[in-house]
């Protein structure tokens, strides 16, 4: 009876201490090490879904109409699918963009129908999305590691600053150097990248709090893609 009760004290004991030294594993990384892996990570993706969400006015998209928030699906190395959500004056305007094989075609804010666009066209290019998330991990600056950001503690922030200019691949006319104020959010158990919230000024037209928050999702879930119609 006693082998019986030390047999099982000594179980008890070692579980207790497996399961301590995985926490300390995990622990021990840096916030920098955490944002090394979520780097590596997110260079390994094939396809993702993503979203780009403004507060304020958003970016200019053409003259007058204003970039509210882009949601999407990238394939790599060169092919996206994405509606566009943008404003002109009061009116609100939604258009979808196939990037595809080196071509760009967009559907016309009014008729709907499928036109072919120059592929620099646009203020922003979303085959550098990857990239440009991938630029923010490594370049980060002022490093700090917050902790949970919700009830579950399925995620942790990592707060910081980037320069403006980190991110002019992705997005046309970005302020040269400016700082702008940064948090990442990582998936606890994996550091895979979940968003990144951008605040501050990227262009010259943004208001000094402007947000921009950049989100990833369907990992490596490949998705059928629209063929455009191209009608004389």
């Amino acid at each position: 009876m006693v082998r019986v009760v030390l047999l099982s004290t000594l179980v008890a004991l070692f579980s207790i201490s497996c399961s301590q030294s995985s926490v300390e594993k995990t622990s021990e990384l840096s916030p920098e090490d955490m944002l090394e892996q979520a780097h590596r990570a997110l260079l390994n993706l094939e396809y993702f879904k993503f979203s780009l969400s403004h507060s304020g006015d958003g970016t200019e998209l053409f003259p007058g109409v204003m970039l509210s928030g882009i949601e999407g699906y990238l394939e790599f190395p060169d092919k996206s699918e994405f509606i566009v959500s943008a404003q002109l004056a009061s009116m609100l305007l939604e258009t979808r963009v196939v990037m595809t094989d080196g071509s760009v075609y967009m559907t016309d804010f009014f008729s709907g129908h499928w036109q072919e666009i120059p592929s620099d066209s646009l203020p922003i290019n979303v085959l550098y999305f990857r990239e440009a998330l991938s630029s923010i991990l490594v370049s980060l600056e002022n490093v700090e590691l917050l902790g949970s950001v919700d009830s579950e503690g399925e995620f942790v922030t990592i707060k910081g600053t980037m320069r403006s200019s980190v991110i002019a691949d992705f997005l046309s006319f970005v302020l040269p150097d400016d700082d702008v104020a940064t948090a990442i959010i990582l998936k606890k158990d994996d550091n895979m990248l979940a968003r990144i919230i951008l605040t501050g000024k990227i262009l010259e037209s943004d208001d000094v709090d402007m947000v921009r928050t950049l989100t990833l999702d369907g990992l490596d879930m490949p998705l059928p893609m629209s063929e455009p119609n191209i009608t004389n």
